[in-house]
């Protein structure tokens, strides 16, 4: 099932460029585009989207604010010529950041992880999950299910089930992720 996208940039000519972008994209289904942040607002409160490509300087409301406001916000990839708000975005936990001019190659790299995101968050909803750790060697198998607890433990998580415990090099962070 395509992504539901809003595309949000107050320039006509980038606008273009992001639908032929996201048209030429099977994962995407563009539903709206809105020239500033106040109809893209205006159009997440009528309709459900899964990604938001948004630009951050525009008059009014600027993309920053927009996302602010948001009480769940969808899938951001901001696309600007502003390289400066870069960690104001990822702050605001943003899928990627987009410079403009950005090459088509880039664009489907950040759908790209857009794309995985969702589908790791749709598999967290079956009864089957599970996820892979390498350690001693090995790569290991583990089921959500039988997760006891995870201990950090500096740059390695112990992984505590009822059957055994594991030890592996990764950061607790990026296990959560």
């Amino acid at each position: 099932m395509p992504l539901r996208t809003l595309i949000v940039d107050d320039e006509p000519i980038a606008r273009q460029i992001l639908v032929q972008y996201a048209q030429d994209d099977i994962r995407l289904e563009v539903v709206a585009t809105c020239k500033n942040a106040i109809e893209a607002l205006t159009y997440l409160q009528q309709q459900p989207i899964d990604l938001l490509l948004l630009d951050i300087n525009m008059p009014k409301l600027s993309g920053l604010e927009l996302v602010k406001s948001l009480a769940q916000p969808p899938a951001i990839i901001f696309t600007t010529a502003y390289r400066e708000y870069a960690v104001d975005g990822f702050e605001l936990q943003v899928v990627d950041y987009l410079v403009k001019p950005f090459s088509f190659p880039r664009f489907l790299q950040a759908v790209g992880r857009v794309s995985m995101l969702k589908q790791n968050n749709s598999n967290l909803s079956t009864a089957d999950d599970f996820f892979f750790i390498k350690t001693d060697g090995k790569t290991i198998k583990i089921h959500h299910r039988d997760i006891l607890y995870i201990e950090a433990m500096s740059e390695y998580v112990r992984i505590h089930t009822d059957k055994q415990n594991w030890m592996s090099l990764q950061s607790l962070r990026y296990l959560e992720e």
